[in-house]
């Protein structure tokens, strides 16, 4: 089983470079399904959301 990534032809090396396949007969990037999207990865994964800051990051950020 395959799962497959959206990944535009921009970031094609730096999913490559994080464990992503091509896949010439659909076209699209993937990983194998017997192991978990790596974590740099995850982005490209259909419907997937980027966790929003929490509080104390978002206070952080402020600090000089």
């Amino acid at each position: 089983m395959k799962t497959y990534l959206n990944v535009p032809y921009a970031e094609k090396d730096f999913a490559k470079r994080n464990g992503a396949k091509w896949d010439s007969a659909a076209k699209k990037w993937y990983v194998s399904g017997n192991e978990p999207v790596p974590y740099m990865l995850r982005r490209f994964m259909k419907g997937y959301q980027m966790p929003r800051p929490n509080a104390q990051y978002q206070f952080m950020r402020g600090m000089p």
